[in-house]
């Protein structure tokens, strides 16, 4: 317990400088206790990844995420195409993994602490999501959770 209020603390001091939000340098923190819960080295928050979330989040929503988007997924965009891409534009150097998970909801409730809960629930509660938050390759993360007319589009972009 020690050990995951330390590395929560760490987060949350290295994410203040970055231009997060409070939700997600709060999702960022229940997905790093989640991985150390589980046996899992925690991210390190990488403010690359940060700008290459926060594009994603906000280009979702610019598009009409998820019922009138432009792409054939949420993971896709016409020009920076896939996450990989959209770090390499940011500038970060991959050596083996690139990957990110997406989802898009209405905010019901101006908590911040039940909004960043509501966006790690939808992606432990998704195998496929929740497989990305447990895997052990990645070593560099963030998430953006952009807020805008009632709906929230979140990003988590990982690579290692």
């Amino acid at each position: 317990m020690k050990k995951v209020f330390i590395v929560t603390l760490l987060t949350l001091f290295t994410l203040i400088s970055c231009g997060q939000t409070t939700i997600d340098m709060l999702v960022m923190g229940k997905i790093n206790d989640y991985r150390i819960e589980n046996g899992v080295k925690p991210l390190t928050f990488d403010s690359l990844a940060w700008r290459a979330c926060n594009h994603h989040s906000i280009y979702l929503a610019e598009n009409g995420y998820p019922f009138d988007y432009i792409c054939a997924s949420g993971h896709l965009e016409l020009e920076l195409v896939k996450p990989s891409d959209r770090l390499r534009y940011v500038g970060a150097v991959l050596t083996e993994c690139a990957a990110e998970n997406v989802n898009a909801f209405l905010i019901w409730d101006d908590d911040y602490d039940v909004i960043a809960q509501h966006v790690f629930n939808l992606w432990v509660e998704s195998t496929e999501h929740n497989s990305l938050l447990l895997h052990p390759q990645p070593v560099f993360g963030a998430v953006s959770v952009y807020t805008t007319k009632g709906e929230a589009f979140s990003t988590l972009n990982v690579y290692k």
